[in-house]
């Protein structure tokens, strides 16, 4: 029995000296810790079907795209086309050059 207390003393003087000898600092991480805490804090929102009353505007299909118009009456346009006299315009030849009136020639001197 002597032998047995003995055993558990060395075993519990262990345990104490490992207490002890612990360093008092542990490498924690603060920020995993802040957002752990936060995480367990929160309690997560019941989503009801009428949250989204008067928020949200009601979907609709939109108005489907007009046909334009087309003036189908081809054949009477290109007749009408066809009958028109063409007009020339007739090119006067005395006409001057609308590029000659931008630059000014330069006078020549009669002098050495």
């Amino acid at each position: 029995m002597l032998n047995r207390i003995k055993a558990n003393r060395h075993i519990f003087l262990k345990q104490q000296v490992r207490r002890f000898f612990q360093s008092s600092y542990q490498h924690q991480d603060i920020v995993q810790e802040l957002y752990l805490r936060a995480l367990r804090s929160c309690k997560p929102y019941t989503v009801k079907p009428t949250d989204s009353e008067g928020q949200v505007k009601l979907w609709e299909l939109p108005n489907p795209p007009k046909i334009p118009e087309m003036n189908l009456d081809v054949d009477a346009r290109l007749d009408a086309y066809e009958k028109d006299n063409v007009t020339e315009a007739s090119a006067a030849a005395d006409t001057a050059n609308p590029l000659d009136t931008l630059f000014e020639e330069e006078k020549k001197d009669m002098q050495h």
